[in-house]
């Protein structure tokens, strides 16, 4: 099951729901509601009639992240990289950032079958010293981004990839940097592949023309 969520303000900022901005950000809705609450995290925009929240991808915090730059033969060897970096994280003393927030970005600028260049990020407290194998760096905002959720095996991302792609062409878009997979549920939550949850993220642009 794959779905585009967007929602465009008159300025021209995309604007997320509430239960999308939760996901992105791994937090709960209740939880955004109650920032509101206490103006921690004001949404951009909230429908008078509906009540709705809206909030911006400029809103997503800059956060500290410890990474790991490799090169995939394929997506599989994910699961060989995660379990030794998550070992050298821990005897940096790292700490990870709650919620939890775990992504990948990927330099050859798209998708790719073999000889992936990839980025293996996890938000965390604060910088530690690098290590050969572990690096320590700020990961700025984004300002826009073309999104896509993605629910269950991730032998279906090249179809969410088609879709979002597809999107940001024909909706007046550019890309203007790294796609990224953000794993929200996955093999260490979840026991059905059914049940695994991705979202897939392009870093965009207005173009000045918009396609029907």
């Amino acid at each position: 099951m794959k779905k585009e969520h967007y929602c465009e303000n008159k300025p021209g900022d995309k604007l997320y729901k509430i239960g999308m901005f939760a996901a992105m950000n791994h937090v709960t809705i209740k939880a955004l509601r109650y920032y509101d609450e206490q103006g921690l995290l004001k949404p951009v925009y909230v429908d008078a009639d509906s009540g709705y929240r809206y909030y911006t991808a400029g809103q997503l915090p800059e956060v500290i992240i410890a990474s790991v730059k490799t090169t995939l033969h394929g997506y599989e060897d994910l699961f060989d990289v995660m379990p030794p970096m998550g070992q050298e994280m821990e005897r940096l003393g790292c700490i990870c950032a709650e919620p939890e927030y775990c992504f990948t970005i990927y330099h050859d600028g798209g998708y790719r079958e073999e000889d992936i260049k990839v980025e293996i990020c996890q938000a965390v407290t604060e910088k530690r010293q690098d290590s050969e194998t572990v690096k320590f760096k700020v990961m700025p905002a984004v300002e826009t981004a073309a999104c896509i959720l993605h629910k269950g095996s991730y032998e279906g991302f090249p179809e969410a990839y088609a879709q979002v792609l597809r999107f940001v062409e024909n909706n007046g878009y550019e890309i203007c940097g790294n796609p990224r997979e953000s794993y929200i549920d996955g093999v260490w939550n979840k026991e059905s592949e059914e049940e695994w949850l991705s979202e897939i993220q392009f870093p965009v642009k207005r173009t000045s023309v918009e396609r029907l």
